[in-house]
């Protein structure tokens, strides 16, 4: 899925009506802290790497590439691909499915080793959510952020690919979720209603 497109369709679903930077940054914890959630309960708790496992993975990743594409268009009045501007080896990047291709280059996967992957990609997406956001909830500045969304989308790429996911298809199901939900426009009544 293309980077830009993906901005565009997600801030269709955007709440105009609060503070969207604000809601993004808290958006953005709560997501990470919901997929570092499920690494733990693979990591420590030992639960099974299934289905319901990856699907739950992928939506947790969806919800923080869409805080991500909408801070990024908000706050640094920018296009998504942008992000990747500043490394000479990934200001090519155009879709989701780049980031997957260069992750794959070098992720190996180990079965023996998932563990102590899946804790080192906790940590990084926590280290990249707090790159972004500055202590005391504020905002780093935007090109700090842009660095730091391209970093956490790394890092979402690279936890996917762990278990066998892509980014591409998290955003790509996540913008789906959203039309099911809400059409072309945000609505309280169908956040509040929502089946999920």
């Amino acid at each position: 899925m293309n980077l830009d497109d993906y901005q565009e369709l997600a801030d269709k679903t955007v709440n105009v009506d609060v503070d969207v930077v604000d809601n993004c940054v808290i958006g953005l914890y709560g997501e990470s802290g919901e997929f570092v959630d499920l690494l733990k309960k693979i990591a420590f708790h030992k639960h099974p790497i299934d289905s319901v496992v990856c699907d739950k993975l992928k939506k947790e990743a969806g919800d923080l590439t869409w805080y991500g594409a909408v801070l990024i268009k908000h706050y640094c009045k920018q296009s998504l691909h942008l992000c990747w501007a500043h490394d000479p080896d990934e200001q090519h990047f155009r879709d989701f499915s780049d980031i997957d291709t260069r992750i794959a280059s070098y992720m190996r996967h180990d079965p023996a080793q998932l563990t102590m992957r899946t804790v080192r990609a906790a940590k990084a997406i926590m280290g990249s959510t707090s790159h972004v956001i500055a202590g005391q909830m504020t905002i780093n500045s935007p090109e700090v952020v842009m660095q730091g969304v391209a970093g956490l989308y790394d890092c979402i790429a690279g936890t996917l690919s762990l278990f066998g996911l892509k980014i591409d298809d998290a955003a790509r199901e996540n913008i789906e979720k959203l039309r099911a939900r809400y059409g072309e426009k945000f609505s309280t009544a169908a956040s509040i209603n929502r089946k999920e």
